[in-house]
């Protein structure tokens, strides 16, 4: 259901990024990003990662909800509004990201913006700890809908920074306000007690996780502050392009990793490891049917995709379009359940990260002013290529990995070679069709691609029985209701029996 509601969000709002590029100058996509990469680094840093904890406690606490809440709510508050204040009141602090003055003009509604956003994080966080999984749905379609609704408007009629900022600050209102309302309907009077104690517990458990957050966000972003301080707006519009994160495939990471949070801790507690490793393996199937594929073909037509998306004006993005690209099939690595459920092991990890970090300062440091942007990431996927290579090490012990376990990797190294087969077909029908339109190339080698692929998904025998009637189900759903309502009918969910 969550990644239903997302997908849905993302078919809204994949409009976005597209129109933009098309629709400001390098100089004014740049400062865009610019200001905006200011507000999603205060919002994945200054809160430590706080509001994840009611995954934690909102199921084991079902005495204690209110102060849960609360403490929660009053930290992201306090954190957003230490932050929003801190580039209001100095706004040389954005200097760190652009060197370029005009930016400073924007400080007090950046500050607005970071005051009204960080709260906003708990708008759909809540109601997945909280089991209303229908909810988290709607909330994320609805929130997608405004979100890109007042952004594209901004866009067309004004196609300012300025308005694009004021669209932020809007949004920001109405998702607050529409927070609290939810809050007195399902935590009634959850203002009324804090609970002291209860916030130390949040805090420690908190804390530790939110800093290797903190970190790997860093870790993730600080490439972007190199480009954009070392070669201005127009530039970094370019390298913010080649660094583009596939929507659909970030909202499929973060649908699983909301539900594993919860089913692992869960396991964790009972202290059934089996049964967590059983469970990272299966979503490692499940999330190298689809980042293998879209790997592979994207190696075969990035060119064209890039032009379609975002015009010729950025095809000088490509080459670090696919350096970007390589650390995609290692997101079929959900390390972040596995850390929640085992908190003890989070002091460690923090020191890894923060070693990974200093590797990553050094080697952006020394790689950027020789090789320019396709030095700067480069270092990122060579960092995180060996962080990850450290993480899986150290959850195979921790999780018990062993041989008897190899049956269970069959499955993503044949999607490995069934994307790689079908990459290589796809390679073939493009070679003639170079020159051609960037649609006609993309849509005859995704027909080739995906008809291939599947062909050898079927061949190797990866798919299970249900998962395809599963998936023949919640094809057919939307038609069973349609039939229903119309009174014709029943529609069967047997793919081989379609009346």
């Amino acid at each position: 259901m969550i990644l239903f509601g997302r997908t849905v969000a993302f078919a809204i709002a994949v409009a976005l990024p597209i129109l933009l590029a098309r629709k400001l100058t390098p100089g004014a996509l740049g400062l865009y990003k610019q200001v905006f990469l200011v507000v999603n680094t205060a919002m994945n840093v200054v809160p430590l990662g706080f509001g994840m904890n009611v995954y934690y406690f909102l199921p084991r606490e079902r005495e204690r909800r209110g102060p849960v809440v609360f403490n929660t709510i009053l930290i992201l508050c306090a954190a957003g509004l230490l932050a929003g204040l801190a580039v209001t009141l100095w706004p040389g602090i954005l200097s760190l990201v652009s060197k370029e003055p005009e930016i400073r003009r924007y400080a007090a509604w950046i500050g607005a913006t970071i005051i009204l956003w960080i709260p906003c994080t708990l708008v759909e966080i809540l109601p997945i700890a909280n089991q209303e999984l229908k909810l988290a749905m709607t909330v994320s379609i609805v929130a997608q809908i405004l979100r890109t609704g007042l952004f594209l408007t901004a866009a067309i009629l004004w196609g300012t920074v300025e308005s694009l900022i004021w669209a932020a600050i809007a949004y920001g209102v109405f998702v607050v306000g529409v927070f609290l309302y939810y809050l007195a309907l399902r935590f009634p009077r959850f203002w009324r007690h804090i609970d002291f104690h209860l916030l130390g517990e949040q805090l420690s458990y908190a804390t530790p996780l939110g800093l290797m957050g903190m970190v790997w966000y860093f870790q993730s972003d600080l490439h972007n502050y190199f480009v954009s301080n070392q070669f201005g707006a127009a530039a970094f519009a370019v390298y913010s392009i080649g660094c583009f994160q596939l929507p659909l495939v970030q909202l499929l990471s973060e649908a699983t990793s909301s539900v594993l949070i919860s089913q692992m801790a869960a396991l964790q507690r009972d202290n059934q490891t089996d049964q967590i490793l059983y469970l990272a393996l299966r979503s490692m199937r499940k999330l190298a049917a689809v980042m293998f594929p879209v790997y592979a073909f994207l190696m075969v037509v990035g060119p064209q995709f890039i032009e379609f998306l975002f015009s010729d004006r950025y095809l000088a993005s490509w080459p670090i379009f696919r350096i970007n690209l390589t650390l995609l099939p290692l997101g079929v690595l959900m390390f972040d359940p596995i850390v929640r459920a085992y908190a003890e092991y989070r002091y460690l990890l923090l020191k890894i990260k923060l070693a990974f970090f200093v590797a990553l300062l050094a080697a952006l440091w020394w790689a950027t002013p020789r090789f320019g942007m396709i030095g700067a990431i480069s270092s990122v996927m060579i960092i995180g290529v060996a962080d990850r290579a450290v993480q899986t090490w150290i959850f195979g012990r921790v999780l018990r990995f062993g041989r008897r376990h190899w049956p269970l990797l069959m499955a993503p190294t044949k999607l490995a070679l069934s994307a790689a087969a079908a990459a290589a077909l796809a390679a073939a029908v493009r070679l003639p069709l170079l020159g051609s339109r960037p649609v006609v190339v993309l849509l005859a080698c995704g027909t080739v691609f995906t008809l291939a692929y599947l062909a050898f998904v079927k061949m190797f025998g990866v798919a299970e029985p249900n998962e395809i009637q599963f998936l023949a189900q919640a094809l057919l759903r939307p038609v069973q209701e349609i039939g229903r309502r119309m009174g014709w009918n029943r529609v069967s969910a047997d793919p081989t029996n379609l009346n």
